[in-house]
C-alpha cells in the first residue's frame, strides 16, 4: 500500500514538471492567488491604523469592492472568451485549438496590475479608502478572468489525456 501511495504522491509533481500547459495554468493560478491574499492581508494590516481606524466590520466592507471586480470580471470573460475561440476556429477552417483562449488575456493583464500597482500605492500614500477600494476592485477585475481563462485552458487542451490535472494544479497552488 506504500508504494502504490508514493507512486500518487510524486505524480503530481511529475505531470507538472512535464507538460508546459500545466505548468503554465498551475503557475499563473499560485501567482494570481497569492497577489489576492497578499492584498487581503496588507489590508487587513493597514486599515487598522491611521489615517484609515477601521473597526473589523469596516475592512470586512471592504471585501465589497473585489467581488464587484470579480463578478464584472467573470461575467464579461465567459462571452468574450467563447465568442473568440469561435472567430479563431473559423479564420482556422473549423479547427478548434484551446491556444485561442489565450488572446482572452491580453485585455485583462493591465487591469490586474495597475490595480495592483494603485492598491499599494494608495495603502503606502495614506489615501482615501475609496481610492484603495477601487484600486483593489480594479485588480480583481483583471484577476478573476485570468485565472478563470488559465483553468478553462488547461481544462480543453487535457481534459481527455489527464482527468487529474485540475486537482493537480490545485495541489500545486496550496504548496505554494
Amino acid at each position: 500500500p506504500w508504494l502504490h501511495f508514493l507512486r500518487h504522491a510524486y505524480q503530481p509533481f511529475m505531470i507538472l514538471v512535464s507538460i508546459p500547459g500545466v505548468a503554465f495554468s498551475s503557475l499563473t493560478y499560485a501567482i494570481l492567488l497569492a497577489f489576492s491574499t497578499v492584498m487581503t492581508t496588507a489590508l487587513s494590516t493597514y486599515m487598522l491604523e491611521p489615517p484609515y481606524e477601521f473597526s473589523a466590520s469596516q475592512i470586512g466592507l471592504m471585501s465589497l469592492a473585489p467581488f464587484i471586480g470579480q463578478t464584472l470580471g467573470s461575467i464579461i470573460v465567459g462571452p468574450l472568451s467563447d465568442y473568440v475561440a469561435v472567430r479563431l476556429s473559423k479564420r482556422n477552417n473549423g479547427i478548434y485549438e484551446p491556444e485561442f483562449r489565450f488572446y482572452c488575456f491580453l485585455p485583462f493583464i493591465p487591469f490586474q496590475c495597475a490595480g495592483a500597482w494603485y492598491f499599494a500605492y494608495a495603502l503606502a500614500d495614506g489615501r482615501h479608502w475609496s481610492h484603495v477600494a477601487v484600486a483593489y476592485g480594479i485588480c480583481n477585475c483583471g484577476t478573476a478572468p485570468l485565472m478563470s481563462l488559465s483553468l478553462t485552458y488547461m481544462l480543453d487542451a487535457y481534459n481527455g489525456k489527464f482527468s487529474g490535472t485540475m486537482p493537480r494544479s490545485q495541489r500545486w497552488n496550496i504548496l505554494t
